[in-house]
Parts: structure tokens; C-alpha cells; sequence
């Protein structure tokens, strides 16, 4: 019994070292197992980002590999209600009250949307004229030109349609057209006064007096510097001239031998006074000038003397290009 029992467990043991040495070795494919773990990894990565796709999409290259991008946040509706301290009593917020403000200021009124630029020249315009129908502007300055400007006539090239310099080289300084439009007052530096056409020809040129008479009354006309000029406001052939020769003279268009009457002003201790300015009243009865030593002297038109003189308050040599206007 013990060697049939023998027998059995080495028959038994020559069995299994049989059945084990004569099985053949298992293998494996190594890249079916990683294109298999590859296409898992892929899906398990889909199912976390929440991408529905099929297996034709997930091999592309234009997935979105990583996080997914947050939302755009929802902007948050506007609250009416103030936030922080109240606002001081008499506080005005500016873009509520932008429209009314704009309705307030009398700029916003100009239609600028209009405005052009006039080139005169290169130097100071000192001096401008617009004729009463308002369809042509005259321009002068430090340069000695005169430039006529015709807006109905003009192109957008914007050019003066004349220019001349009618005072040679002398700076103008006083431009005016005559009530009716038809002639143009020219006052420059020298002691003539130029009156021209619409078109800038000559019609007339005051006569120059005689600079070794005393009494200026006695020549026939101014003998120094011009400062100012202007047209009578009723009589479009009467004009007005002021000079440094301490004169205020009166000139008709017709007659350009001589001045129809002379004004000299006087200090309160009867000395001779520049004056610098020259108006005429809105009826033309009285000329007023104002003065060196900062009076203003008033004189009935008809008389030659004094009705009027307003004190001094300044020196009215310090300022440039003094200028009196009329009562409107």
C-alpha cells in the first residue's frame, strides 16, 4: 500500500511538470494595449468636461484640453438709489443739467458750423470793414495792404478778389464803408485821407496843409499822423479825420481842396490836445473825440466850440487803437 501510494504521487507529480513545461508562453500586444488605454484616457477626460462627441471628434487636435472657461458675468442692473452721504445743499449735477446749460449759453447759439478763416497776410490785420449790405468785407494791416473780399463772388480757394496798398508803405488804420455802401473811408498813418470805390480805385485824396503854420485852423488840411476817421451817419458825402497836428476835421467827398470845418481841443489850461478817436452822434449833430490826456470833448457840429468835455479818468495814450462808439 505505502508503494502503490509512492507510485501514485510520482505519477502525479510527472502530470504536472508535464502539463506545465509543455504549455505554450502567452503574448502580448503592446500597442493595441496602449492605443487602448490612450482612447480611454480620452474619454474619461470627455466625460469630466461635459463634451458630448463621437470617437470621430475625439481624435481631432482642436479639442479643448484643461479647465473648463468660466462664464461671463452677468453685469448688474443699475440702481437708481444714491449711494454714499447726501449731496450739499445747492449742488448742481452736471450731466443732468448739460441740456440746460447748453440752452443758457448764448455761444452754443453761433452757428460755427459755418465759420471759414480768412487769410489777410502774414502780418497784424489792424483794421476791418463790412459794407451796410453785408456782401463784401475789406481788411487792413501792419503790411500796408488793402484786401476786398467778396463773399457772393468767392470760391473755396477763399481768395480777396483785389489788392492793393492804396497809402504806399503806410500802416492803415481806420476801414469804413459809407452808409449807402458805394465808397470806402481809407485812414492810414500818413496825413491824407484816401476815399475809394467798391472796387478799390481812387475817388478822392484830401489835400496834405501846410506844416509851418501855427494855427491849425488856418490850413487846409491835417499836417501829421492820422489816427481815426468816419462817415457821417446821415450825409453819406461827409466824413471825419483826426491827427496828431491836434485837429478834428470835417471833409466832403466833393470837394477834396479843402476841409469844410476844423475842431481843436483844448486842456483845462488851454492846451493843445491830441486827439486819438473821432465819432459822430446817431443824428450827427454833435462830434465827440477822445484825448491824449484821457478827456473825451464834445462839440456841436455847427458851432466849432466846445458844449461838452467829460473829466479824465486815465491816460488814454496807453491804450492801442482807442476807439469811442456812438449811443445805439
Amino acid at each position: 500500500t505505502d508503494l502503490s501510494l509512492m507510485l501514485d504521487v510520482h505519477l502525479m507529480c510527472v502530470f504536472i511538470l508535464f502539463y506545465f513545461l509543455g504549455k505554450k508562453a502567452r503574448t502580448f500586444d503592446l500597442e493595441a494595449i496602449f492605443e487602448q488605454t490612450r482612447r480611454t484616457a480620452i474619454e474619461r477626460s470627455q466625460r469630466i468636461l461635459g463634451v458630448q462627441g463621437g470617437s470621430d471628434s475625439s481624435d481631432s487636435d482642436s479639442e479643448i484640453i484643461g479647465p473648463p472657461v468660466p462664464s461671463q458675468p452677468v453685469a448688474q442692473e443699475e440702481n437708481d438709489e444714491p449711494i454714499g452721504p447726501p449731496l450739499p445743499p445747492g449742488y448742481r449735477d452736471s450731466s443732468a443739467n448739460s441740456d440746460d446749460d447748453e440752452a443758457e449759453n448764448p455761444v452754443k447759439k453761433i452757428p460755427d458750423t459755418h465759420e471759414i478763416t480768412l487769410q489777410h497776410g502774414t502780418k497784424t490785420v489792424s483794421a476791418l470793414g463790412l459794407d451796410p449790405s453785408g456782401a463784401r468785407l475789406v481788411t487792413g494791416g501792419y503790411d500796408y495792404d488793402v484786401r476786398f473780399w467778396d463773399f457772393a463772388g468767392m470760391d473755396q480757394a477763399l481768395q480777396a478778389f483785389r489788392t492793393l496798398q492804396p497809402c504806399e508803405c503806410h500802416q492803415i488804420k481806420t476801414l469804413q464803408y459809407s452808409i449807402t455802401g458805394d465808397v470806402l473811408l481809407v485812414v492810414s498813418g500818413n496825413a491824407q485821407a484816401k476815399v475809394l470805390d467798391r472796387d478799390g480805385f481812387n475817388v478822392m485824396e484830401c489835400v496834405k496843409g501846410d506844416q509851418y503854420i501855427v494855427d491849425m485852423a488856418n490850413t487846409k488840411g491835417h499836417t501829421a499822423m492820422l489816427n481815426s476817421g468816419c462817415w457821417h451817419p446821415k450825409m453819406k458825402e461827409e466824413f471825419m479825420t483826426c491827427s496828431y497836428d491836434g485837429t478834428v476835421r470835417t471833409w466832403d467827398v466833393n470837394s477834396e481842396k479843402k476841409h469844410k470845418s476844423v475842431f481843436k481841443p483844448r486842456s483845462q489850461q488851454g492846451k493843445k490836445v491830441v486827439p486819438t478817436c473821432c465819432t459822430y452822434s446817431r443824428d450827427g449833430k454833435l462830434i465827440a473825440a477822445g484825448c491824449q490826456d484821457g478827456t473825451i470833448q464834445i462839440w456841436d457840429r455847427n458851432m466849432s466850440v466846445s458844449v461838452e468835455s467829460h473829466q479824465k479818468h486815465h491816460n488814454l495814450s496807453e491804450i492801442d487803437n482807442p476807439v469811442i462808439c456812438q449811443r445805439g
